[in-house]
């Protein structure tokens, strides 16, 4: 995948948090605060994750991953500061290989296992050049109820 064709991605999944946030946030009447920059420490265990400023590539977006794809990279990850969400997109086939890569990275990267992963605001989605037929769904992270079962 190509760097302009990632960071395209990686506005128009920037684009649909910002919408998705706004309509809750329109619905439930509350107001948009924006002052945590960690992840919510779900056990209190006293971890969480802080983006390393370096990997800063927008205003609050954060490469967890290269932005270019090489030929060895399975999946690219950005995650959004402003929601603690991440985005991950899966670059090559087969897909389960690249996703249970992605997981994998994911458990190590957060120090969370697969219960606290799903509990993360994680989607999971290919480029219409990877894979047509599952472009623009999220396909989840495998052992998430409500993922896409891959081949």
């Amino acid at each position: 995948m190509n760097k302009k064709l990632l960071k395209v991605f990686i506005l128009t999944v920037t684009a649909m948090v910002l919408v998705s946030v706004v309509v809750v946030l329109l619905r439930d009447k509350q107001t948009l605060s924006i002052s945590d920059t960690s992840l919510p420490d779900l056990n209190n265990t006293g971890q969480v994750y802080v983006p390393d400023s370096d990997t800063e590539v927008a205003d609050q977006v954060f490469a967890l991953t290269g932005l270019e794809a090489g030929e060895d990279d399975y999946f690219s990850v950005v995650y959004y500061e402003f929601d603690h969400s991440y985005a991950a997109a899966l670059l090559k086939e087969p897909l389960s290989e690249a996703r249970n890569r992605l997981e994998a990275y994911l458990e190590l990267e957060l120090n969370l296992d697969k219960e606290e992963l799903c509990m993360q605001n994680i989607s999971v989605s290919v480029t219409e050049d990877v894979s047509s037929y599952l472009f623009g769904q999220n396909l989840g992270l495998s052992f998430c109820t409500g993922s896409v079962v891959l081949e």
